[in-house]
């Protein structure tokens, strides 16, 4: 056993010889010291002398020197044991010590306070000299010896100056109290029942403390006409105790059935609506009990004594309440799919005692739904704000549609940081999402949210991660950028972003991560945020329809569409073309319902035009919660015939063709009606534009169309009274 014998308390027994003296004369000074008849003697912990004769063998004389202290419980010094410097300690001046001279010492040692008390023990000291002339060398190579005889410390106590104190004595309380010593740091405190076995010290260390600056505590919890022992233990800086001290206090009040709760309100932390939640504790003290107590959880709360079998009422027998003891019970909340803010309550009843009920709530959250309104904290989303750098962070604000300003109060929540509240600082600041399971999902996993940025900063990002843990620093895992679309950085404007993920995992983070600096910073918003399981399949296929007479239906053609993740869909069509979902009953659109819609469903779509047409463009639209896909995939032209069934005429009514754009109509071609219906289309037969024209305008009318078309092959069609015209014309 090697003894660690401070420094500093041997300096507190040195009177002090000085450093850096010179030899009194030569300048190679002759000095060979040794030591010899070293004796200690101990009178307790705090004190010992020791004697030793120092011998100057040498030629020369000297002034000063310095000499290290060794303590051992065995005969041996080695490398293992703790050293210590020293100097003469009767020497106000330097120690003169001429040739061939031998001085007697006797040096005493007395620790001043509990910090530097010698271990209890049984020592040996050895004793080195420095051979050098210069006393803070510290070569004390073969000049040492040791003591003749062990020193033996006892086992001793240090006790309390002042004996601590229970008082202002309740019920249900009462208040400990304690003065410090010098050089104490803390005074534990322990409250058992009336006869309990005494604590150890390591009980003790476990227990709660005074401080020098808290020399008070209120004790709570306790029961009426209840016997205590208070036990209280010192601890010094250099972790040295005091003797435990017991003081006896019996609470006020009589001997009757009593039921107390470490708590009356439990928040259970966030979860998850697929999960349970994690446990909370809370504890029951019976005192003077006669009979059992029974715990009884309403709703989805459960409760249990052993964290592993969970019930909504369990009963927990008298005996274990004896002496006043505490039991344990662990609370969750058992999940069902639906998400909110849960509350309930547990009763503590027993015969005789009132009572005792605790109040719980949990917010249960949507990992792939959240829209934050009708909460009240960031911590109730399931979301959490990671701090990489500066003071500000994410945090749960109210606000308007159009704003992202915070107000004091309202119902439309959403997430925001503002690096640039109290001025510009740079940050990083995380915004992590709960755990997520995609690995159910057969589609396409779609992220939705909106986003908002006002004032100049930097662009915000979304990552996601498949290896994070779900706590701590997010550097630590490994993060992909989200192909995300946010609106520009100071646009004081909403923006509805999707994002397609390709990643199925079935443990996956996402993390919005924003960044600002002492010259700017953006604020972001975001809100409504969703994961769907998306498909989207709807063939880019042109129908056409060709030669269907006015006021007649063509024969229906089909797709086969499948949309999942939106819900049921509306399926319309424009103008002149009907939608059926049977073949049998067509109208201008229907409803398919969301099963139908992801399971596959063929639709048919017919020409019904009304009017004379070629080329008519028609649109398949599908319609749903967060869908609008237009498809201008329907072309439709009428058998050309008039009145007298008189095929269409080919003339060359317009000229010059080809034209760069201006062009003029031989209106001697046609009868002199008021206004035509004309209409162009492409080579391919696509409407490009149809307009109604007077017979003087219709030079002007073309002129302009056609100069703002593209090159190319265009037909112009011209509806007379009597016949229908067309031309065929290329743009330059």
């Amino acid at each position: 056993m090697k003894l660690l014998f401070l420094l500093s308390l041997l300096i507190l027994t040195l009177s002090a010889g000085k450093a850096d003296i010179p030899v009194v004369s030569g300048d190679d000074p002759d000095v060979d010291f040794s030591l010899s008849n070293l004796v200690l003697t101990a009178s307790d912990e705090k004190n010992f002398t020791y004697t030793f004769s120092l011998t100057n063998s040498g030629t020369s004389e000297i002034q000063g020197y310095s000499m290290r202290l060794t303590f051992s419980a065995d005969a041996t010094l080695d490398a293992g044991d703790t050293y210590f410097l020293t100097i003469p300690l009767s020497d106000e001046t330097a120690q003169w010590i001429g040739p061939n001279q031998t001085l007697l010492k006797n040096e005493h040692y007395y620790a001043a306070s509990p910090t530097g008390y010698l271990p209890a023990g049984s020592w040996y000291i050895f004793a080195e000299i420095n051979p050098d002339h210069i006393v803070p060398e510290t070569d004390y190579t073969n000049n040492s010896t040791r003591s003749t005889n062990k020193i033996t410390v006892n086992n001793y106590v240090i006790g309390f100056t002042t004996a601590p104190t229970v008082t202002s004595i309740t019920e249900s309380s009462f208040i400990v109290g304690a003065e410090f010593d010098t050089d104490m740091t803390r005074i534990y405190y322990r409250v058992l029942p009336d006869g309990s076995p005494l604590p150890t010290i390591s009980e003790m260390q476990s227990s709660d403390g005074l401080f020098p600056w808290e020399t008070e505590a209120l004790v709570t919890g306790l029961g009426p006409g209840f016997a205590y022992d208070v036990y209280f233990m010192g601890e010094y800086f250099d972790q040295k105790v005091t003797s435990i001290f017991k003081r006896d206090a019996t609470t006020a009040g009589s001997a009757v059935p009593t039921l107390v709760l470490s708590h009356t309100e439990i928040v259970l932390d966030p979860t998850n609506k697929t999960k349970d939640s994690t446990p909370a504790l809370y504890s029951i003290t019976g005192f003077h009990l006669g009979a059992n107590v029974t715990i009884t959880a309403s709703g989805n709360f459960k409760v249990s004594t052993d964290d592993i079998t969970y019930t909504n009422e369990l009963t927990i027998q008298a005996s274990a309440f004896a002496q006043g003891n505490s039991n344990w019970i662990y609370v969750i909340y058992s999940a069902d799919g639906s998400t909110g803010l849960k509350a309930g309550n547990v009763t503590n009843v027993s015969t005789g005692a009132t009572q005792k009920t605790v109040s719980l709530s949990v917010s249960v959250f949507d990992p792939t739904q959240g829209d934050f309104n009708g909460l009240t904290s960031l911590n109730e989303t399931g979301w959490a704000a990671y701090s990489v750098k500066g003071y500000h962070t994410w945090s749960l604000v109210d606000l308007d549609e159009t704003s992202p300003h915070q107000r004091v109060s309202g119902v439309d929540k959403a997430i925001q940081i503002d690096g640039t509240t109290n001025g510009f600082t740079e940050n990083e600041d995380w915004l992590i999402s709960p755990e997520t399971d995609l690995s159910g999902y057969l589609y396409d996993p779609t992220i939705r949210f909106r986003s908002y940025s006002s004032g100049p900063g930097a662009p915000l990002k979304l990552k996601y991660s498949a290896n994070y843990t779900g706590t701590g620093d997010p550097a630590l895992a490994t993060w992909f950028d989200a192909p995300a679309e946010f609106p520009p950085v100071n646009s004081d404007e909403w923006k509805k972003t999707t994002v397609s993920l390709l990643n199925k995992e079935n443990k996956i983070y996402f993390a919005f991560v924003y960044t600002s600096s002492l010259a700017a910073g953006s604020r972001w918003t975001i809100d409504d945020w969703s994961i769907t399981d998306n498909l989207l399949s709807i063939p880019s296929n042109t129908l056409t329809y060709q030669d269907v007479e006015v006021g007649t239906a063509s024969t229906a053609q089909s797709i086969l569409v499948k949309i999942a993740g939106y819900g049921d869909v509306t399926v319309s069509v424009s103008e002149g073309f009907q939608i059926s979902v049977n073949n049998s009953t067509f109208a201008s659109s229907f409803v398919i319902s969301e099963s139908e819609a992801a399971a596959g469903k063929t639709i048919y779509i017919r020409f019904t035009p009304v009017n004379q047409a070629q080329g008519l463009q028609g649109t398949l639209t599908f319609t749903a919660a967060d869908l609008s896909v237009a498809k201008n995939t329907l072309v439709g032209s009428t058998l050309i015939t008039t009145a007298t069934a008189k095929p269409v005429e080919f003339t060359s009514f317009v000229y010059p063709n080809p034209t760069t754009g201006d062009v003029h109509v031989d209106m001697g071609e046609f009868s002199r009606q008021t206004y035509f219906p004309v209409s162009i289309s492409s080579a391919t037969g696509s409407s490009v534009v149809n307009f109604q024209s007077s017979g003087e305008s219709l030079d002007a009318a073309l002129s302009e169309i056609l100069t703002g078309l593209k090159p190319g092959l265009y037909y112009i069609t011209i509806q007379s009274e009597k016949t229908i015209y067309r031309n065929k014309v290329v743009r330059q």
